[in-house]
């Protein structure tokens, strides 16, 4: 499953991306001031993202099982179309498996690395003056 979840994020598909999370899951992300709830929530938040950075790179560094899932140390390199920028950045998943699937994820990463891959100003990607 942790194969296939990355798989997912490099081809930059949002519905295979929510296919790995149980329809009820919880998604905890720096980025979100709440975390997020369902399967559909979910896929619309990766669409977002993926709409704001189209070019995403993510590698699994190292990962290990537990007694609820699985723990999992990324790098993740993100261009920004905005200034053509390579970020790269390192972040920890902490994940609850059930029946193979996310049905909790809590994400860690330094969000200030992050709010280097947003243009000043900020349009958001849903907001008519985002091309």
């Amino acid at each position: 499953m942790l194969q296939r979840y990355f798989d997912a994020w490099n081809e930059g598909d949002a519905e295979a991306i929510a296919q790995c999370f149980h329809a009820d899951a919880r998604f905890h992300d720096p980025s979100l001031e709440e975390p997020l709830a369902g399967r559909s929530a979910i896929r619309a938040h990766v669409q977002k993202v993926l709409r704001y950075w189209p070019e995403e790179e993510w590698a699994a560094l190292r990962h290990w099982e537990h007694r609820r899932g699985a723990t999992l140390v990324w790098r993740a390199t993100i261009t920004s179309p905005w200034t053509g920028r390579d970020v790269t950045f390192e972040g920890v998943n902490i994940m609850e498996l059930e029946d193979g699937l996310i049905s909790e994820l809590q994400v860690f990463f330094d969000p200030a690395r992050w709010r280097g891959l947003v243009p000043k100003p900020f349009v958001p990607p849903d907001s008519p003056e985002y091309a």
